[in-house]
């Protein structure tokens, strides 16, 4: 994650770049009307790069520690609706098995809760950061992001696996979305587990490596929002001609769904 504006030419023109097609894709989402399905998708494009805006033209008038803290502000802003979003694409794209996006739910309240506090008891623990009260809220505000971040990849992670698995139809829509999503949020595990087993590489490689992340998820987003067209069913898609595989498949499916349902205290569905 990028704390500090001290940026090259090249990298204020690829972050600018992030920025202007998160706003893009905002536009879109509006005019498409695809916020009214999506809403904490728009909110991400809003926090993420119109949050963004007003801190680059806010930048000149604070200070190092403001600024600090208006980008942590921003990141778990990011964050809290992050985990919304990943939990959207379960409602939307699973909407027939509410056990499994009730069990979505459910994990991401205990990863949380757990992460919180596996954070407290172990951010004291690195020797090369100077114990003061600023370094330390910083070591765990990083920390409790990058452990929810895989929270947030194992969860998508699983929503491909059942869809796949049990050839549920997921409109392509969500499905891109989705893949958008996983792939920025891998890319943030992959930069930081390396950061952490073998050290931070150079500023200029985390910082192209961040920006190109995003410019991936908002080059997914803006094809995936460029081809719908208003109108569009979001959360069902044309199912092919039945089976007895895909019968066999569907009942698995509702099998673990009535299970789920009753892990999670809900009513079995009538």
């Amino acid at each position: 994650m990028i704390s500090g504006m001290h940026l090259s030419v090249s990298e204020y023109i690829v972050w600018l770049g992030v920025l202007s097609l998160g706003l893009c894709n905002a536009g879109l989402l509006v005019r498409r009307k695809l916020y009214r399905k999506l809403p904490w998708l728009l909110a991400y494009l809003l926090v993420s790069s119109g949050y963004g805006a007003i801190l680059f033209a806010l930048q000149p008038h604070l200070s190092g520690r403001d600024y600090a803290l208006a980008f942590w502000i921003q990141q778990f802003a990011l964050l809290a609706i992050t985990l919304f979003l990943v939990y959207s694409f379960w409602r939307i794209g699973l909407a027939k098995y509410p056990g499994l996006y009730r069990t979505c739910a459910a994990v991401l309240l205990l990863s949380v809760a757990a992460g919180l506090l596996v954070v407290l008891l172990t951010s004291r623990s690195v020797p090369s950061i100077a114990v003061t009260p600023a370094n330390w809220l910083n070591q765990w505000l990083y920390l409790f992001y990058r452990s929810a971040m895989f929270v947030a990849a194992v969860l998508l992670w699983a929503f491909f696996g059942f869809v796949r698995v049990f050839q549920i139809q997921v409109t392509p829509t969500i499905r891109n979305l989705a893949l958008g999503l996983f792939l920025f949020v891998l890319a943030h595990i992959v930069l930081d587990s390396w950061t952490y087993l073998r050290g931070s590489p150079s500023a200029t490689i985390v910082t192209y490596s961040h920006f190109l992340s995003a410019l991936l998820l908002h080059s997914i987003w803006f094809g995936t929002i460029l081809r719908y067209r208003a109108g569009e069913p979001v959360d069902t898609a044309p199912r092919p001609l039945g089976s007895g595989r895909q019968e066999n498949l569907e009942q698995q499916m509702d099998a673990i769904n009535v299970a789920l349902l009753h892990l999670t205290g809900a009513r079995r569905p009538r």
